[in-house]
Order: structure tokens, then sequence, then C-alpha cells
């Protein structure tokens, strides 16, 4: 899948009892690397995935997630090794939440329920009503770009960059059923954008993507 190039990506996960990091790593390369349907499974039942945001070298990276109850939640890059343990304790606090510009939604089917257009550098919010985990890529395309180009590209089983790929782009952390995460904006700009999700599908063993999940948003 497209981009290639990218930086820190941050996730805020909560592993159900009884799974522990040293299996979320091994089950994470087998199953986004190497397409492997068992630790698919596994990341898809034994992790509820909170969502992140990709954070560019020298950048803040801005989103918010409700930790729902108290308790232990494991923080990970998911392009490099780094990782943390995170203990939330006492009872929930009411906060301000962000004004919202847009909601890109992951429904049964594989595939996005999204608006046309949002403002480049608002906040969006990723909802998942489906039922297995998802994650979003926005990656500007040309303005000439069409569905029909789309569907050409991902019918063709390609991997690289298509001749409409440009260079911007932003990615979400993974976020499971039931989660809603806010992210930020602020280091793309306006254009027109390929919405999709690459989380390998537990049945068919294919990125969503492939499977139509992808929608044309423009950044206004």
């Amino acid at each position: 899948p497209f981009p290639s190039d990218l930086d820190l990506g941050p996730e805020v996960a909560q592993l159900h009892d009884g799974y522990t990091p040293d299996q979320l790593g091994p089950d994470a390369g087998a199953g986004l690397e190497k397409g492997d349907l068992d630790a698919i499974q596994r990341l898809d039942t034994n992790v509820t995935w909170l969502g992140g945001v990709e954070v560019r070298r020298g950048k803040a990276g801005e989103f918010t997630v409700l930790l729902k109850k108290a308790g232990e939640y494991f923080i990970a890059d998911q392009n490099g090794n780094g990782a943390a343990v995170l203990t939330v304790k006492g009872t929930a606090v009411k906060r301000q939440s962000a004004a919202l510009d847009g909601t890109f939604a992951a429904v049964d089917g594989s595939r996005w329920d999204a608006p046309k257009s949002v403002q480049h550098n608002g906040w969006i919010r990723l909802k998942n009503t489906s039922d297995q985990p998802h994650f979003m890529v926005l990656n500007e395309v040309k303005k000439s770009t069409t569905k029909k180009d789309v569907k050409a590209y991902f019918s063709s089983g390609a991997e690289g960059e298509p001749a409409f790929g440009l260079k911007h782009y932003a990615s979400s952390g993974v976020f499971s059923p039931g989660a809603n995460v806010t992210f930020h904006l602020p280091h793309v700009p306006a254009g027109k954008y390929l919405l999709m999700c690459f989380w390998t599908d537990k049945a068919p063993g294919m990125p969503h993507a492939a499977m139509g999940m992808w929608r044309l948003v423009t950044l206004k």
C-alpha cells in the first residue's frame, strides 16, 4: 500500500486478560506484514484498539480518545519499537471535546461513510460501527483522479504508488468496533484525497482498501 514513508505512529490499546505485549508484537508482524490470518484473528479478538495519529519529525500530532475505565493501557509506536504502559486511575473526568469538522465512519461491509469534503486543518472523528478494526490513511491525489482510476488501481493488485498519487498524506492509529477517536490534521494542505483502510480482513485475507474500503474526499 501507499504511502511508504510514514513517520512515528503512536497507538493506544488495551490488551485483554491473558494477552501480553510479547504476543502482540509477533502477531502484529505476522498478521499485518505477512498476512497470517490466525494472527489477524488474535489481533481482532485480544486487543481493543483505541486509535492514535501519525506524527511527523519536528511536529506534534494531536488526537483525543475516551478511556472508559481505569486500568492499564498499552501505548506503542506502530512504525518502530517504542512502547510504554499507561496506568489510568480514579473516576472519569468531563472534558470539553474538540469542535468537529466531520466524521469518517467505518461501517459494516468494509466501507467508509464520509462527507464529500471537510476542513483540511480541522478535527476529524473516526467512528467504527463495523465488526472489525480499521485505520485511516488519507493520501493526496491529482484533482483529475476519478473513481474509475482508483478501481483500476486496486483491481490490478498493485502495491506501489499509483500514477495519480501525490506526496501529502496523513494516517491514524487502529480503532476497534465501538471506538471513537478524534484527530487534528494540521500538516496536510487542501486538495483531493483518497481515504483508505489497509487493515487485513480476517476472512479473505485482503487489505480492506482492495475490498472497496476507499472514498475520494476533498480537504478544503
